[in-house]
């Protein structure tokens, strides 16, 4: 039922093209911004941006080290080296920061470290063994590890971080062909009230899953946005098998709202990554608004109540954003 109901929503989206819903815009501007931190760290491939009790966490993915930063930009701390110790980092990828400990995967230990909030890795654990592919957000919910997970049986594994006892769950949108199927199931996973709320990197729909037996529940349909339209299945007839198109870039979950970091293509001034998609989690799940961001593009991003940090890759900064 989960296959099927997928595919429909699929087949909807797709008939909604053309069919642009209206929505309202409002401007951010730059407030503060940071490229460096002691005059020797230069940030460049900043992710996973996120608030936890006060400070901004990052990984900056080039350099293989956690930041920690007052939401001033004044004072930072590092966490982790890149190097071949046993406790460094091979090539950090993604990470999350909940109940004081901060959770970071190594791509190149395939292993994933625990730290406190003092810096000090406590635990790691290595899933070298498991087919997992930690390349989105993910969520640790009761020490469970929720991560992205490339099979035909789900997209995502659920992995008891203590028993290490595995179960995979969430319904693969189907596309026709295996390589598609293989490379475009992928989802950014966020836990909220009693849902996993799941949102993919190129198919404009948020899904909700039941926390505890991990079914889909509902679905939002946000395909006849504009800005998605510009990029939504452009000249797809024309992609390699191995290529698809990206609509999202990242996405964040404040309060009772999710943000979407959107891909557009506009025909002034071409390719941008600057707009964001909020939606309000609660009611009747309603898009509220779209955010304009200064800049041009834009990778990471978070959103701390009014305020937005976000990496803008055009000048390697952090932006700390204020509503115009």
């Amino acid at each position: 039922m989960g296959k099927i109901y997928i595919f429909v929503c699929l087949l909807f989206f797709l008939s909604c093209v053309g069919k642009k819903r209206e929505i309202d815009t409002v401007r951010y501007v730059k407030h503060l911004f940071v490229d460096n931190f002691a005059d020797s760290i230069f940030l460049s491939q900043v992710k996973n941006l996120q608030v936890y009790n006060g400070n901004l966490y990052f990984s900056d993915n080039y350099l293989s080290q956690i930041f920690e930063v007052d939401k001033k930009f004044n004072r930072y701390r590092i966490m982790g080296n890149h190097g071949e110790g046993p406790n460094d980092f091979v090539a950090l990828r993604t990470l999350t920061v909940v109940d004081d400990s901060i959770y970071a995967f190594d791509a190149g230990r395939y292993s994933l470290f625990v730290y406190d909030l003092e810096g000090s890795n406590c635990r790691k654990y290595d899933f070298s063994k498991y087919s997992i592919y930690p390349a989105y957000r993910f969520v640790i919910d009761e020490n469970h590890y929720q991560v992205q997970y490339r099979g035909k049986e789900g997209i995502f594994m659920d992995i008891d971080l203590n028993s290490k006892q595995t179960c995979i769950w969430g319904n693969l949108t189907h596309f026709g062909c295996e390589k598609q199927e293989r490379i475009r199931n992928n989802r950014n996973v966020f836990k909220f009230e009693n849902f996993y709320i799941l949102i993919s990197n190129n198919i404009p729909v948020v899904e909700f899953y039941d926390r505890n037996n991990k079914e889909i529940k509902k679905m939002i349909d946000y395909s006849d946005v504009g800005v998605i339209q510009n990029v939504l299945f452009e000249n797809d007839n024309n992609l390699d098998v191995n290529s698809y198109h990206v609509v999202v870039q990242d996405t964040y979950i404040d309060g009772e709202k999710l943000y979407i970091l959107m891909n557009g293509n506009n025909p002034n001034d071409g390719y941008n990554v600057n707009k964001i998609l909020e939606i309000s989690l609660s009611g009747n799940d309603e898009i509220n608004q779209i955010i304009q961001l200064p800049g041009k593009l834009y990778e990471s991003f978070c959103v701390d109540n009014d305020t937005i940090y976000a990496f803008n890759s055009q000048s390697s900064s952090i932006e700390l954003l204020v509503r115009e």
